[in-house]
């Protein structure tokens, strides 16, 4: 990358992208859950339905980030979502398929990237959707490239990484 006279290579780096809150919150934050509340809530099309797309909505420090289909490519075989939950996001610990440091969905008392019990994948995660129209999900839920940058600078907000999701 060319310098200017003067001017280092730090200072033509391309700023970060700064994320703004979108203006109308569509009330899907927790009840009780304050201003600031950094979480991330998906609710699918059909609740009774595990295999259902359905919509991601993120929360950050700076308010409502936007909302993002999920899970529209469907699941691989006879796969299908998690169950309806409260669960957090955490970071990956370590490299595979997905890199490490990709958000691993995370049951109560269970190991990073473990929903429940059941689970016998290396990590069930949220990660960016494959080709439109081919499966791209055991268990876990996919958005788009936009949706997933937006994730990614939610977990960076949060303490230790760790964000609320909710699945509905």
């Amino acid at each position: 990358m060319p310098t200017q006279p003067g001017k280092s290579r730090l200072f033509l780096r391309r700023p970060r992208p700064n994320y703004r809150r979108v203006l109308v919150d569509p009330g899907k934050k927790p009840k009780g859950a304050r201003d600031g509340w950094i979480g991330i809530v998906m609710e699918r099309d059909d609740p009774d339905n595990r295999r259902s797309p359905g919509t991601l909505y993120v929360y950050g420090r700076e308010g409502y980030l936007g909302s993002f289909r999920a899970n529209e490519n469907g699941f691989i075989g006879n796969s299908r979502g998690i169950p309806a939950g409260r669960y957090t996001l955490q970071p990956k610990r370590t490299s595979g398929r997905w890199p490490a440091q990709t958000p691993a969905i995370t049951g109560p008392g269970m190991p990073v990237g473990k929903p429940g019990p059941g689970y016998k994948a290396d990590a069930i995660l949220l990660h960016p959707a494959g080709a439109p129209g081919q499966p791209d999900s055991l268990s876990c839920i996919t958005v788009g490239d936009e949706g997933f940058r937006r994730v990614m600078h939610v977990m960076h907000q949060a303490p230790d990484a760790v964000v609320p999701l909710i699945v509905r």
